[in-house]
C-alpha cells in the first residue's frame, strides 16, 4: 500500500468516525430535548429544576458539538481536490 493510499484510507476512517459521532450526538440531543420538554411540563419542584438544568446543558452541549462536526466536515470537503 502506497503512502497516498494509506493517507486516503486514514482520511476516510476519520470522516466515517466524524459522521458516526454526529449521528450519536444528534440522537443524544433529541433525547435531551424530549427530557427537557417533559421536565418543563412537570409540576414545580427542586428535582424538576435539576432535570431542566441538566437536560438543557446536555442539549446545548450536544448541539454545539454537532455544529462543530458539521463545520469540520464542510471544511474537509472544500479542501478535497476535485477530479
Amino acid at each position: 500500500m502506497s503512502d497516498n493510499e494509506e493517507a486516503a484510507s486514514g482520511s476516510h476512517n476519520s470522516r466515517r468516525r466524524a459522521v458516526r459521532s454526529f449521528w450519536i450526538l444528534f440522537a443524544v440531543a433529541v433525547i435531551a430535548a424530549a427530557s427537557l420538554e417533559m421536565a418543563l411540563k412537570a409540576t414545580a419542584s427542586p428535582a424538576t429544576g435539576v432535570r431542566v438544568a441538566l437536560s438543557g446543558i446536555v442539549l446545548a452541549s450536544a448541539l454545539t458539538l454537532d455544529i462543530r462536526i458539521l463545520t469540520a466536515l464542510d471544511r474537509a470537503k472544500q479542501k478535497r481536490p476535485r477530479p
